[in-house]
């Protein structure tokens, strides 16, 4: 599978100051990037309305992804009570 980081999901990185937080984050990014298949992949959630929307859950924060022909973009990156006002 072939991975993508949209400018958005970069930008809400900058901002995070949680040591704890940045090392759960990239556990999860190591899993995805470890998947053989999208199913191999902890936490994730389709989101319903959405045919090809999905979110991954990283403590109190929500990664917004969007899964197109085996490839996974990155797209936001926000706490979980702001995810769904910017995503999808």
């Amino acid at each position: 599978m072939e991975i993508i980081f949209m400018n958005s999901y970069l930008r809400a990185l900058k901002k995070i100051k949680n040591a704890d937080l940045i090392l759960d984050l990239n556990k999860a990014i190591e899993n995805v990037e470890n998947a053989v298949t999208f199913s191999e992949i902890l936490n994730v959630k389709k989101l319903s309305g959405f045919s090809n929307c999905y979110r991954i859950k990283v403590n109190n924060y929500r990664i917004g992804l969007v899964l197109d022909n085996n490839v996974i973009t990155f797209v936001q990156f926000e706490h979980r009570k702001d995810i769904y006002k910017k995503f999808p």
